[in-house]
């Protein structure tokens, strides 16, 4: 009489066990890959932002005590961004109080500035703001 046993080898993985086990990292990495991306992407924008920004001040505080009488135009060109610039006088206001202490004799003068990102091509930026230049009141009390 011959005895027939089934042997099982149980040393190794089955073929469903494997294709289970490379898709859930097939999913893993694909998350991981993908939050890694994004991240790349939020860090490379927040440093655009950063330096537009930093570039925006240092060109706002050039104008600082800018003495003109006439409209001035200009392009500058600074880490990657085109300034546009126009400066225009603003008449004198004897009857306006400045808060920040602009005696009402000072020239004032209004800048308007598009900031342009050379490599896009896009504004990337807008903003007018108020200087006063040297006082124009040459009078002593």
């Amino acid at each position: 009489m011959k005895k027939t046993t089934k042997e099982t080898n149980e040393n190794g993985f089955t073929l469903v066990e494997v294709v289970v086990s490379v898709a859930l990292f097939a999913m893993v990495m694909g998350a991981v890959f993908y939050f890694y991306a994004n991240s790349m992407s939020n860090q490379a924008k927040l440093k655009e932002k950063y330096t537009l920004l930093r570039v925006s001040r240092e060109f706002v505080d050039s104008f600082i005590n800018y003495n003109t009488r006439e409209q001035k135009k200009g392009l500058d060109e600074k880490e990657g961004f085109l300034l546009e610039w126009t400066m225009t006088p603003v008449e004198e206001k004897k009857d306006v109080i400045f808060s920040s202490g602009v005696p009402p004799t000072a020239q004032l003068n209004m800048v308007h500035v598009n900031v342009i990102n050379k490599e896009s091509k896009q504004t990337a930026l807008q903003m007018e703001f108020l200087v006063n230049a040297v006082s124009t009141d040459t009078s002593t009390d």
